[in-house]
């Protein structure tokens, strides 16, 4: 049976609700990478809540009636860690029709395991169109800036877990999931997030490559990485029908290939 905690306590928690519910929040949808309505978010975090803490959420008598809504305060402010956009930092929101959560990705060369149907359209519109975040201060990423694990596999299996060059030289062997195994490549690299308000983590800035060619493009030499560059940059073209430049003009950056190879650290 559950303890409710005394008044101190619950008053405590209450005050605080943001830092006590948002660790059960990460934890519940980290179970769905395939992504997750937050309704259904809701109902597992309330339970949590209930099991640990002793608050149940629809019990006006615990934390207090909203006349605006009739129900308990603590049932208000669950919903509103997701309607005001509090776990934006945390994880990735869409809200076509109804608000979807996704885990906040971070290292996006790590394929996720096909547990559930792909992202829509629309989906892929709101992912790219994002506004750009710093990832959580405990995020282990190079580049500090949130990415899509999902925007990343949609790449990959849109162009079938091929990697973009597919050249003699490329690497290929099957990943765990039993897929070919290709990381995302960032052809303006995220390195340059804090030089615009354009979201850099987006699909007509990806690229599907081999451990070979995302390596030669970060770390080979001027003349292999811009043979693999050329390879991309065509890739691209015949992929979304028009060259890299174009599809991202709107970005106040370099897009020659000289300056990609810039930001690669070549000239």
């Amino acid at each position: 049976m559950t303890v409710p905690p005394d008044d101190l306590e619950l008053r405590k928690l209450l005050r605080h609700k943001q830092a006590y519910f948002v660790p059960f929040y990460i934890e519940v949808v980290n179970r769905h990478p395939e992504g997750v309505l937050a309704r259904d978010v809701k109902n597992e975090v309330a339970g949590l809540l209930l099991s640990q803490f002793g608050i149940d959420i629809s019990d006006s008598g615990q934390s207090g009636l909203n006349p605006s809504t009739s129900k308990s305060r603590a049932d208000q402010w669950v919903n509103n860690l997701v309607s005001n956009h509090v776990l934006d930092d945390y994880m990735l929101v869409v809200r076509s029709h109804r608000a979807i959560l996704y885990p906040g990705g971070y290292d996006n060369s790590q394929p996720l395991l096909p547990t559930g149907p792909r992202l829509k359209a629309g989906e892929v519109d709101e992912l790219n169109n994002r506004q750009p975040r710093l990832a959580p201060p405990s995020s282990s990423a190079a580049v500090p800036f949130q990415r899509s694990l999902q925007l990343a596999d949609f790449v990959r299996v849109n162009n079938y877990y091929r990697c973009a060059v597919s050249g003699t030289s490329c690497s290929a062997f099957l990943a765990r999931d039993e897929h070919p195994y290709v990381e995302i490549h960032h052809i303006i690299p995220m390195a340059q997030q804090a030089w615009t308000a354009i979201n850099l983590d987006r699909v007509t800035n990806m690229v599907p490559l081999c451990p070979c060619c995302h390596t030669c493009l970060h770390r080979g030499g001027a003349a292999d990485a811009g043979r693999v560059l050329g390879d991309v940059l065509a890739w691209f073209e015949i992929k979304h029908g028009e060259p890299f430049a174009d599809a991202n003009n709107d970005l106040a950056l370099g897009t020659t290939p000289d300056a990609i190879l810039a930001f690669y650290g070549l000239s």
